[in-house]
C-alpha cells in the first residue's frame, strides 16, 4: 500500500492533463517531433521492447488506430500518426524477427541493447516481464529515449520514483500505459460527475471499485507470467 502522502507526491508525473504536466517541475512532455531544418512535423518513431503478449496488444492498438505506416511517408501539416519501425527481444533474434514479421515492422534486435543504439527510434514501448521493470526503464532513461511503460509502472514506490527520478534528470518524457485514463468518459466523470458543479455529486465520501480480466486468452495456470511469483506476477500486479 502507498501512503496517501506518497501517492500525493507521484501524482504529479501522471497527470493526464498536458497543462498540469507542463507545470510540474522536472516534467517533460511528448511533443510531436520535425525534421531537422525543415520544421515539418514527422512521425513519432517507436521501439518495442519485448516481444511477448502485451507488446503484440500494443502494435495491435497503434495499427489498429493508425494503419500500417512506413515512417518515411509524408505528413501533412497537422497530423504525422506514430510507427513503429523496431522491435528487440533478449531471448533471441528470430523471436524478435518473427514479431517483427507478424506486425509489419521494419528493423527487429536481438537484444535490447541494439534497439537503444538505433537512432531512428524515438519512443520506447516496454513490454518486457514485471520483475525487469526498474531496469529496463533505466536502460531506455540512459539511452536518452522516451518511453512507456507497460502495467505495473514499477514493482514497489521506491523504484517509481527512482525511476521518475531518472527520467526528470535525463529530460524524458516517462509515464505508464495506464490507457483506461484516456477515456472519455472517464474524463467526463473526473470533470463532472465528481466535480461540485451542476452534474457533480459533491463531496465523495467513499468509492468502491472492481477490475477483472480474462486470464485465459494467455498462458494457462500456472505457466503465464501473470502467475509467477518469481517473475513479480500475481494479482496486486
Amino acid at each position: 500500500q502507498i501512503h496517501p502522502s506518497k501517492f500525493q507526491t507521484m501524482s504529479s508525473s501522471f497527470s493526464t492533463s498536458p497543462e498540469s504536466l507542463a507545470s510540474s517541475p522536472g516534467s517533460t512532455l511528448l511533443r510531436v517531433p520535425t525534421d531537422n531544418g525543415s520544421n515539418k512535423i514527422r512521425s513519432l518513431r517507436w521501439g518495442i521492447l519485448g516481444c511477448g503478449r502485451v507488446s503484440h496488444d500494443f502494435c495491435l492498438a497503434v495499427h489498429s488506430a493508425f494503419g500500417i505506416r512506413d515512417a518515411s511517408a509524408p505528413a501533412d501539416d497537422k497530423t504525422a500518426p506514430p510507427v513503429i519501425v523496431a522491435c528487440a527481444s533478449a531471448s533471441s533474434a528470430s523471436s524478435a524477427s518473427s514479431f517483427a514479421s507478424r506486425h509489419s515492422i521494419p528493423r527487429s534486435y536481438g537484444s535490447y541493447s541494439a534497439l537503444l543504439a538505433d537512432p531512428d527510434v524515438d519512443v520506447v514501448y516496454v513490454g518486457t516481464v514485471h520483475r525487469t521493470r526498474l531496469r529496463d526503464a533505466t536502460a531506455v532513461i540512459s539511452a536518452g529515449k522516451h518511453l512507456v511503460l507497460e502495467k505495473p509502472f514499477a514493482l514497489n514506490y521506491e523504484d517509481a520514483v527512482a525511476i521518475v527520478a531518472k527520467a526528470r534528470e535525463a529530460g524524458v518524457f516517462c509515464m505508464e500505459g495506464m490507457w483506461t485514463r484516456f477515456f472519455p468518459v472517464l474524463r467526463h466523470v473526473a470533470e463532472n460527475v465528481l466535480s461540485d458543479g451542476e452534474e457533480g455529486l459533491g463531496g465523495i465520501v467513499q468509492i468502491t471499485s472492481d477490475f477483472h480480466f480474462n486470464t485465459e486468452d494467455s498462458e494457462k495456470y500456472p505457466d503465464s507470467p501473470l502467475y509467477s511469483f518469481k517473475l513479480a506476477g500475481g494479482a496486486a500486479m
